[in-house]
């Protein structure tokens, strides 16, 4: 009896365990399958409009940003599962279109789009 007794509370601490980790891992936004992207914006003019695309697992879908101003930087945030791409589309106010972006991310990741003139460039081509 008292070997059964102890299964029971040994099970109950570990569930309860598990149940207060899930709920803080929840609550924490640990376990979101979310990416970010931030874009840093030095192009010497606003941009009117930035598209950012993307797709997942069969899903896909679009976040949108206005009237940045030169000099500022925006973090925009993408539900991946598992793996996914983007791309960025922005039109300045001149009417120029750039497009660009990194292409593959996976969830968890925080990756950076530096805007200039010259077209958009991933965080792995800017000078150290």
């Amino acid at each position: 009896m008292r070997l059964v007794v102890k299964i029971l509370a040994i099970s109950l601490i570990a569930g309860m365990a598990f149940l207060t980790g899930a709920l803080t891992a929840g609550m924490r936004g640990w376990i979101q399958p979310l990416t970010w992207v931030t874009i840093e914006h030095r192009t010497g003019q606003m941009i009117s409009d930035l598209q950012l695309h993307h797709g997942t697992a069969g899903q896909s879908g679009t976040v949108g940003l206005k009237h940045l101003v030169d000099g500022a930087s925006a973090t925009l945030t993408l539900f991946i599962a598992g793996e996914g791409s983007y791309s960025l589309e922005v039109t300045l106010d001149d009417g120029t279109v750039l497009k660009g972006g990194s292409g593959y991310v996976e969830s968890g990741n925080r990756t950076h789009e530096l805007i200039t003139k010259e077209g958009i460039k991933p965080s792995s081509d800017w000078p150290l």
